[in-house]
């Protein structure tokens, strides 16, 4: 009977920082009649996140509403002006156990743009989600190096999740002009 929503904030939202860039998470355990969007799952300074998405995600063996997560994710705007890979961010419903996650591409595993797409959460606990990989080093114009594949795994010793991500390169060839 768990609902969520996660949105970024606007201006003047009050966590520690003050700007546009904080994420969300607003649920409801009534199925919508009422709603708490006091939960804020990200406080970055440094990076500017926007365009998120959000799940719940359920650890194995849980039956408590209140200690399911939220779990959202979004793109890094770097110095304002840059696309620089994806923030991962988790917090049990009831606040305990905030967990960030900033994974610039000049030190990720995998380059990538916007992870956000198709966000959902397995029953082992699991979260998943879509990137892109552009290849803007051979060209002015960049050109689609493969789908990035984000998976959260369920930490139950430190109670977050744990991130990992794999580029699922394409069969196909692409002219950048």
């Amino acid at each position: 009977n768990v609902l969520a929503y996660t949105n970024r904030c606007p201006i003047g939202v009050n966590p520690p920082v003050d700007n546009s860039g904080v994420f969300v998470t607003s649920f409801s355990y009534d199925k919508g009649a009422t709603w708490d969007s006091s939960l804020y799952l990200t406080q970055n300074s440094t990076f500017v996140n926007r365009y998120p998405n959000g799940v719940i995600a359920n650890p194995p063996g849980n039956t408590t509403a209140n200690q399911a997560y939220a779990v959202v994710a979004g793109p890094i705007l770097a110095n304002g002006a840059d696309w620089d890979g994806g923030t991962f961010a988790s917090r049990r419903l009831d606040g305990a156990n905030s967990s960030v996650t900033n994974l610039q591409n000049a030190g990720a595993t995998v380059y990538q743009n916007m992870p956000r797409i198709g966000m959902c959460s397995g029953t082992n606990g699991n979260v998943y989600l879509q990137g892109q990989n552009f290849d803007w080093n051979n060209s002015s114009t960049a050109y689609y190096d493969g789908g990035v594949i984000n998976r959260g795994v369920w930490d139950g010793t430190n109670n977050n999740f744990t991130w990992d991500q794999t580029n699922i390169y394409h069969a196909f060839s692409h002219d950048p002009s």
